[in-house]
Order: structure tokens, then C-alpha cells, then sequence
């Protein structure tokens, strides 16, 4: 009987070595900001394992405040967590704001910047680990962040935070929350001056929502941020555009405010960067993959939801890969595996995305073939 029950209990702690949990760690952070955004300050308090090693994005020692609840060697953290299993950091948001990344930017207001500036976490992070992010903000403040909603002000940080790129913002902005079937898409317009109302944008957020969870009957994520950037870079609508898988994903739009909304629908970005969630992450090496289904996929969404009608769709299809077949004479003699590869050095977007969308509108053909 003894016997069998130790058996059993050294069975019971080999799989629960093989799965992590004996290591699972549960993480809460309280994040609070002054009135003006100079800083943050963060309290991390451990419920089990406490993470010996912190890590954040590259640099992001340099934003630290000084304290001694911590040491830095080598850019990493090592946090000297309390009695009650908490330690906590700052981080000055001027700073980690102005470093020249892609919509980062800061004032009293309004800032902008990637998690991985003032998020620190385990360096040592399972999937079988909790973290859980809660922001005591002052009144009127808001949050866009890529991560769970779970609460008011309260997130739960998926796993994939750890490997992917984002943008989070804090401060005086527009915010809403839309249903798309079964998911939920949080839409932020991260304009700190009075200007455009949010509620401008939303009709064509949900079209281009809807249109592309009737592809399989569900929008692919069941969370998704959607934050508009305003840019006076530019005359047109939406001068770029891009997804970010980091944590739930999100569409990240830099947009001309002031434009009629019409200009925001006919444009094809915001319906092609939309395609990017039909599928996972592929290599970067093979950008033809993704690309390519998106440009497929761009006009044949904006022909489903009335935005072109079924000639119109067609022909912009077939006009953009006339034009890709014209531009191929310097990689003409190239695999579309060579080109994609080095895509950027060859300036050969258009053959790569047109040369993938044809792949997969034959793909699409055989399968409506066969079934």
C-alpha cells in the first residue's frame, strides 16, 4: 500500500516536472503613472517561484530609475524581491518613449511605445507561468495594451508577448470595444488633442471585421486591438499600416484623421494588413506565403462587402499581376524562393506579393475543384 503510494506520488511529480508546473510561477504587476506620464512605477509581487533574472527589450536598462530594489549587470535585471515576495522598478516613459521606434512618442498627454521598454519579465518564462498586469491609473487616463482583458484596467499577458513585437499607449485618448461574432476587438484612436471622433472610425473597423470573419465563420482571435495612429506625414488616408503578433495581435493604422472616412474603406491597406490573420506567423524567409494571401485576399473582401463590386474586384486583381509579371525583367530568371528571401535588397515587392497571390488563387481553384 506504502509502496503503491509512492509510486504514484514520484509518477504524479514526473509529470508535473515535465510539464513546468513544480517551476510555474504566478506574477501580478501594479502599474500606476503620475498626472504629466514622466514615469512609471511598477510593483511585482511573486506567488510561488520567484524569477531570479528579469529581461526586457534591448536598451531598456537606459530607462530605468536608479533604485536599490534591483541590481543591472549586462542589461539584464536581478530584482531583490521583499518578505512578502515583491520588489518594484520605474521607468522614466520620456525617455522610453523617444527612441526613434516605428509610433513611438511621448508627451504630458499621450505616449506611445513598445511593451518591451518598461514591461519586465521573467527571463525564464513558461507557458505554464501566470502573469497578470493590473493599472491604477489617474482618472480619465486610459490603456491600449496587446494583452487579455480580464478586468477593468486588468490584463492577463499571453505567452506569445515574449517572442513578438507590439506597441502599448497610456494617457488621454478615445477608446471603444466592438463584438465581432464571438471576439472582441478594442479600438483606440491615440489622439491626445480634441479633434475626430473615434465613433468615425468604428462603421469601418466592424465592415472590414466582419467581412473577414465570414471567410470561416469566426474572427481569428478571439481579443484584437486595433489602434489608430494620426499622421501628418502624409496626404493620403492611411500612409502605413502593419500587424503585430505580439500578445492578442493588433492592427496598427497611421492615418490622416481629417480624411472623409470613404477614403479609409476604398483604400485596400487596412483590408490587406486584416488578411495577415487568416494565417499563423511564416518565415521570414517566405514572405510570398503571407503576403500572398493577403494581396489575394484584399480584393476579394472588398468585393464581399460591397466595397467593390464583382468586375471591379477581379479586374484589380488581374491588373496587379499584370504589373508584377512586367516588373520581373531583374529577377526574372529568379526562383520566387531566391526572390522572397532577399525581397527588400531587390525592391521586389510586387513580384513577391502578386507572384504569391496567384499561387494561391490556384491553390483556391483546386480546392473548389475537388469539394
Amino acid at each position: 500500500m506504502i509502496k503503491g503510494t509512492l509510486v504514484r506520488t514520484f509518477l504524479i511529480g514526473i509529470a508535473a516536472l515535465a510539464s513546468g508546473n513544480l517551476f510555474a510561477q504566478t506574477l501580478t504587476y501594479e502599474v500606476m503613472a503620475d498626472t504629466m506620464l514622466e514615469f512609471l512605477s511598477i510593483e511585482v509581487c511573486a506567488s510561488g517561484k520567484q524569477p531570479s533574472r528579469m529581461v526586457a527589450g534591448e536598451g531598456a536598462h537606459q530607462y530605468l530609475e536608479e533604485d536599490p530594489r534591483y541590481r543591472i549587470s549586462k542589461g539584464r535585471m536581478y530584482p531583490d524581491f521583499d518578505r512578502h515576495g515583491c520588489f518594484g522598478y520605474a521607468v522614466d516613459l520620456q525617455a522610453a518613449a523617444d527612441t526613434g521606434a516605428r509610433g513611438s512618442s511621448w508627451s504630458s498627454r499621450r505616449v506611445i511605445l513598445p511593451p518591451n521598454h518598461w514591461f519586465w519579465r521573467p527571463a525564464f518564462w513558461l507557458k505554464s507561468d501566470t502573469i497578470r498586469v493590473k493599472f491604477k491609473f489617474p482618472e480619465g487616463m486610459r490603456v491600449s495594451v496587446p494583452w487579455q482583458p480580464i478586468g477593468k484596467f486588468h490584463y492577463q499577458v499571453p505567452h506569445t508577448s515574449r517572442y513578438w513585437p507590439a506597441l502599448s499607449a497610456f494617457g488621454h485618448f478615445q477608446q471603444r470595444q466592438i463584438s465581432v461574432r464571438d471576439s472582441t476587438l478594442t479600438v483606440s484612436l491615440l489622439q491626445s488633442e480634441s479633434g475626430q471622433s473615434i465613433d468615425k472610425f468604428l462603421p469601418w473597423i466592424e465592415q472590414i471585421s466582419e467581412t473577414l470573419a465570414a471567410v470561416t465563420g469566426k474572427f481569428p482571435r478571439p481579443y484584437f486591438q486595433v489602434q489608430l495612429i494620426p499622421s501628418s506625414s502624409s496626404g493620403s488616408a492611411m500612409p502605413f499600416a502593419q500587424i503585430l503578433r505580439g500578445g492578442i495581435g493588433s492592427a496598427v493604422f497611421y492615418i490622416n484623421p481629417n480624411q472623409p472616412i470613404r477614403k479609409f474603406v476604398e483604400d485596400w491597406t487596412s483590408w490587406h494588413e486584416f488578411s495577415h490573420l487568416l494565417l499563423p506567423f511564416v518565415s521570414r524567409d517566405e514572405p510570398w506565403v503571407s503576403e500572398g494571401l493577403a494581396s489575394y485576399y484584399q480584393y476579394l473582401l472588398m468585393g464581399r462587402a460591397g466595397v467593390l463590386d464583382e468586375t471591379q474586384a477581379w479586374q484589380r486583381m488581374y491588373l496587379a499581376m499584370r504589373k508584377a509579371e512586367q516588373r520581373a525583367d531583374t529577377t526574372g530568371d529568379m526562383d520566387l524562393e531566391d526572390v522572397s528571401r532577399d525581397m527588400h535588397d531587390y525592391q521586389a515587392y510586387r513580384r513577391v506579393y502578386w507572384s504569391g497571390a496567384i499561387l494561391w488563387l490556384e491553390a483556391d481553384k483546386e480546392l473548389r475543384r475537388r469539394s
